[in-house]
């Protein structure tokens, strides 16, 4: 069964993936900017990006269980990841980066983008 929604799914998956590369590039340059991700330590936007793409290729996958699969598993432990690190933002415990000046802590838009791909996804399985 096609999603109707998948088109769009796409363009949303890249109007996140490509800042989140970017802020990889400029973690790469300054270290330290993304918060490390728990248990495995390596920065979290590092990790949030492999969610992203793991998400985008679920996309080309002609096997419907695979490539479901690949997109809830990644967007439900990103959307966790995300409110987890939001929380922590907010209570003061880490520093969630900002990017191109606009002061918005990109865990929050995380919050985001995972909730509306997983809505997205969902929606257009269940006409």
């Amino acid at each position: 069964m096609e999603n109707k929604y998948t088109k769009t799914i796409f363009v949303v998956l890249l109007m996140f993936l490509v800042p989140t590369i970017v802020l990889v590039v400029i973690n790469w340059q300054e270290p330290g900017l993304c918060p490390p991700y728990p248990f495995i330590g390596l920065p979290a936007c590092l990790v949030i990006g492999f969610y992203f793409i793991l998400m985008l290729i679920s996309l080309f996958i002609s096997h419907k269980r695979i490539g479901d699969y690949l997109f809830y598993v990644p967007a439900t432990i990103g959307l966790l990841s995300a409110i987890m690190f939001s929380t922590k933002q907010i209570m003061g415990l880490s520093q969630c980066p900002t990017l191109f000046n606009i002061p918005l802590p990109l865990c929050y838009t995380a919050v985001v983008a995972f909730a509306l791909l997983l809505l997205l996804k969902w929606k257009g399985e269940h006409k």
